[in-house]
């Protein structure tokens, strides 16, 4: 492998329990990554090519500010270059909070504030808040932008997508950058928002693989969370860092001996379809996406492949509880 990125999941806690969520995160998922793993990684990715870009979400990433700023600190000892945060933005109500949290990332090294907000993300967290912590990364000179993701595009009729547009003119107006995007159709999306896509559903035979990756034989990224998986795409795992060293998992993966990676990279999601225990899948007539087939083929073969299938809050479907918004009191942020 010649690694140059990874994806940090800080934490699968959240103040929001977003219907698009891949990773089904809510308040009630109490975990953070442990440091050791962090730097364990970083050095292990070092010693297999050179550490350039760094991605911590979760998640929400802000609910666990020392640990953050940790992270972010070390990913710069390390050599990285490109080190981006994803939030929610909800500490974004009071000012001089918001100031303090721009001040503390940018401090500690961040290069790339990413802010979400569309009409999932405002069920929990009012567009105010992050109107608030967009001010105050502007205000503190940080680099940001605001992600916005689309049930199905920026022109459907559909009561999310009006919503998101209503919100998109509303930033343009203060000149904020916006990145739109689509939902990507994986965990809890796949639940609660497929049903309600109206635009054209398809077979897919192939799979476009994560920009981030380049390919599955030799990824130059991966993933770590704070149950010690290593992932390559979402939900599919080939090794854990708390059972085997990372180096061990790195060096001896091969891509021929995982049967889930190998049968997507070969044939896409359809190639699935090919191994054992998929007898009693039905295939639907169309898919949203290549994730959405795949995905529901994961979902049905987890039973068999724990290990590779995983996290299990990945294919955890809809949450039990609701999304609560924690008071700005709670971060435990320290200035020197």
């Amino acid at each position: 492998m010649n690694l140059k990125g990874i994806g940090i999941y800080l934490t699968y806690q959240c103040n929001a329990s977003c219907s698009h969520c891949a990773y089904g995160s809510e308040p009630s998922l109490k975990n953070v990554i442990d440091e050791k793993d962090v730097e364990v990684a970083f050095e292990t990715i070092n010693q297999l090519g050179q550490l350039q870009t760094v991605k911590i979400l979760g998640g929400e990433p802000t609910l666990y500010m020392e640990r953050l700023l940790r992270v972010i600190e070390l990913a710069r000892t390390y050599g990285a270059t490109n080190i981006i945060v994803i939030t929610s933005g909800w500490w974004g109500k009071r000012q001089a909070r918001a100031q303090t949290i721009v001040t503390s990332l940018k401090q500690a090294g961040l290069s790339l504030l990413l802010i979400s907000v569309d009409s999932f993300h405002t069920q929990y967290i009012p567009l105010e808040h992050v109107k608030g912590a967009v001010q105050a990364a502007a205000d503190g000179g940080m680099r940001y932008c605001v992600l916005m993701n689309l049930l199905e595009s920026i022109h459907a009729d559909n009561q999310y997508d009006r919503q998101t547009r209503e919100m998109i003119q509303e930033l343009l107006q203060l000149s904020i950058p916006i990145v739109p995007g689509k939902v990507t159709y994986l965990g809890r999306a796949v639940e609660l928002l497929s049903p309600l896509y109206r635009g054209e559903r398809t077979l897919p035979t192939r799979c476009p693989l994560p920009p981030f990756l380049d390919s599955f034989a030799e990824p130059s990224g991966i993933a770590i969370d704070p149950l010690g998986y290593v992932t390559l795409c979402h939900g599919i795992a080939i090794g854990n860092m708390k059972e085997r060293p990372l180096a061990d998992i790195l060096t001896e993966y091969e891509l021929e001996k995982h049967p889930i990676l190998n049968a997507i990279m070969k044939e896409g999601p359809l190639g699935l379809m090919k191994l054992p225990h998929t007898e009693g899948f039905k295939l639907k007539e169309g898919y949203i996406d290549s994730c959405h087939l795949c995905y529901e083929l994961r979902s049905h073969l987890r039973q068999y492949y724990p290990d590779l299938l995983a996290p299990g809050n990945h294919y955890a479907g809809a949450p039990g509880g609701c999304g609560i918004e924690l008071q700005e009191d709670n971060i435990r942020l320290e200035i020197s």
